[in-house]
């Protein structure tokens, strides 16, 4: 009898939920995006054709990583080329290291020329704990990003240190020997505020291969507020990892990745804004294979130096304008 009644109520349930929506929530409000023009606008007003994966979004998907949350985004495919090496790609034409979207964490890009401007996706600092959006550009955007968004962008926002007040902790383990352990924390005062975030994680990777992961990783966002128009923004990242590579000749690989930014905003209006920011990239990967008979040594260091000046204004009510400049200085060592 139990049986029998279970499939009824819970009938009645989702029939009840479902009278319940009314017209208005067809006519929510859309979000905000930034990534589309480098101006903040609603989604419905950009010029480009964007996808919005926000913090719900995250939290009900089944994704472990962020190359799995783009299988959400229209267009875009995921694949591996080992247990931890993702690759993404839009519309089908990809490559190695999906050099053809760009990619950014809080509007600095993280790519690296020893991937021909592609991007290593294991080695960012930051877990899917760390972030409050992603925006999607589906699309050529390169006028506002440069070179590598030819066929997309992807902007990655963590989160603020004022809405993430308080302390967590994760604590992950599943099959093929996956393993993820998580702390975090954000607080302050009224004009310093802070985030930081460190964890470890490991996995067996993919079966009869070997690309095992044992990796830490450490982040850390922060604002200081300097008066009622000037703000200090600053951030980095570490990570760590030591992984399985090589399919006729397996050895290991360390990968060191760690990330600087620093941001100045001059607010003086919604509308009416300085910025002057200053990043650096750095990727270390020490890659050498003795296992054949002659040494083959892959490793290399990857140095990215960014700065760049942004300014917002209103010229009336209805034209806005954003103009800016920017330098970059890249370098690569290798044997």
């Amino acid at each position: 009898m139990i049986l029998l009644t279970l499939p009824v109520v819970h009938a009645a349930e989702s029939f009840a939920e479902l009278s319940s929506v009314t017209e208005d929530d067809f006519f929510t409000e859309l979000p905000v995006v930034l990534h589309a023009t480098r101006l903040q606008q609603s989604i419905d007003e950009t010029p480009v054709s964007m996808t919005v994966i926000d913090r719900q979004m995250i939290e009900a998907s089944s994704a472990t990583t962020i190359p799995e949350l783009l299988r959400y985004v229209p267009g875009f495919q995921l694949s591996y080329r080992s247990g931890d090496e993702a690759l993404t790609s839009y519309q089908g034409i990809a490559d190695e290291y999906g050099r053809r979207v760009q990619v950014t964490i809080d509007g600095h890009a993280v790519y690296s020329q020893a991937f021909m401007g592609g991007i290593l996706w294991s080695s960012l600092p930051i877990t899917l704990d760390d972030i409050e959006r992603i925006e999607v550009v589906r699309g050529p955007n390169a006028a506002a990003f440069g070179a590598n968004a030819l066929m997309g962008s992807i902007n990655i926002v963590t989160l603020d240190p004022h809405e993430a007040a308080g302390s967590m902790v994760r604590l992950d383990y599943g099959s093929n020997g996956r393993a993820q352990a998580g702390v975090r924390h954000a607080g302050g005062n009224g004009d310093i505020n802070y985030l930081v975030s460190a964890g470890y994680e490991e996995n067996s990777g993919l079966p009869n291969r070997y690309d095992d992961l044992q990796a830490k990783r450490f982040h850390l966002r922060g604002t200081w507020a300097i008066n009622t128009v000037d703000r200090i923004e600053f951030a980095l990242g570490y990570r760590d990892a030591e992984e399985g590579t090589g399919i006729t000749s397996p050895h290991e690989r360390f990968v060191e990745s760690s990330y600087q930014q620093l941001r100045w905003r001059h607010i003086n209006a919604a509308d009416d804004e300085i910025q002057l920011s200053f990043h650096h990239n750095r990727l270390v990967v020490d890659d050498l294979d003795n296992t054949g008979f002659f040494p083959l040594d892959k490793s290399f260091t990857s140095d990215q130096y960014d700065i760049e000046l942004q300014h917002i204004l209103r010229l009336r009510d209805n034209i806005r304008l954003v103009w800016g400049a920017g330098a970059s200085y890249e370098k690569v060592d290798a044997p």
